[in-house]
């Protein structure tokens, strides 16, 4: 049958092997992230899938290969980018590693179609990278245990609806080589669920830690330490009419939290991990003000008496 894999002693096939030993070695050798088997397993599943793609290439029309290379590519640079996104707590990290993965998948899927279809992956490439990333620091502040489960259904259900489509056109699939990726995907979703990725269930419901200014010099000052997840202090007592200086201590895991904005004050502050800054003002108005990273997932008030 056209779809049949029977390549055993192919050049390519040995090559895809000795890729996918090397990344399984090195993956566990050197990165002890919660997230690095599901990180494995499911990369070898793509792989698995862009394999079977490229194999049945001469049996798919331009449009399967247009619609290939941006599935390809979307969900590469979307699974990558959320991984990396999680496992850095960094969007910057989470979208440059999702971008390229997701063009490393969606243009050769693509490039067997044509240029366009060859363009569809190199859209789709930089798309699903910055979605990714960018959801990947945002979910670490909710319950990330139920979205892995989650997250794992609809990659694995994305991966198999893409060969089930290329398969319409190609013919039936050899036993074996499906085998292989229920296999793949049978560990990838094990893996999902059989880590404790260890950042509660709880979303923002942080305990407020409360804290007054501390006259200094005429000057209101209080520290705020840019956490993982949240601001500590996340409520803040100062006085109007006298200058407030808060001094800026971003931990080394802080993602989102390095940043700090007060909408009221017109004050946005991006801290280095590790490192520290300082902004003042002077509050003229009693109120209730608030204040939160950039992205709007993690916050605090600032109390003006």
């Amino acid at each position: 049958m056209a779809g049949d894999i029977k390549v055993k002693r192919s050049v390519m096939e040995k090559v895809i092997a000795i890729c996918g030993i090397a990344v399984v070695a090195v993956s566990f050798a050197f990165f002890s992230s919660p997230y690095t088997a599901f990180l494995v397993f499911t990369a070898l599943l793509l792989v698995w899938a862009s394999y079977y793609a490229h194999f049945n290439r001469s049996h798919m029309s331009e449009m399967c290969c247009m619609m290939s290379g941006m599935a390809f590519g979307m969900i590469g640079g979307f699974f990558i980018g959320v991984i990396a996104g999680l496992a850095t707590a960094d969007f910057l990290a989470g979208m440059v590693a999702g971008t390229v993965a997701g063009v490393a998948f969606g243009i050769p899927i693509g490039k067997l179609g044509g240029p366009l279809a060859r363009m569809e992956g190199v859209m789709a490439g930089p798309m699903g990278g910055i979605m990714g990333g960018m959801t990947g620091v945002m979910v670490r502040f909710y319950n990330v245990q139920l979205f892995m489960l989650f997250f794992a259904v609809v990659v694995l259900f994305t991966v198999w609806e893409m060969v089930r489509v290329i398969q319409g056109q190609a013919g039936r699939m050899s036993r074996n080589f499906m085998y292989i990726g229920i296999l793949l995907s049978l560990l990838a979703f094990s893996a999902s669920i059989a880590n404790n990725y260890g950042t509660g269930s709880t979303g923002l419901a942080f305990a407020k830690e409360e804290a007054a200014a501390v006259p200094s010099g005429g000057v209101q000052e209080v520290t705020i330490r840019m956490q993982a997840f949240d601001y500590s202090p996340g409520v803040i007592t100062v006085k109007k009419g006298v200058p407030v200086k808060l001094n800026l201590e971003a931990s080394a895991n802080a993602g989102c939290t390095r940043s700090i904005v007060f909408p009221d004050f017109n004050i946005r502050k991006l801290v280095p991990k590790g490192g520290k800054a300082a902004v003042e003002f002077t509050p003229t108005k009693a109120g209730t003000y608030q204040f939160s990273c950039s992205m709007g997932m993690a916050g605090g008030t600032l109390i003006v008496q």
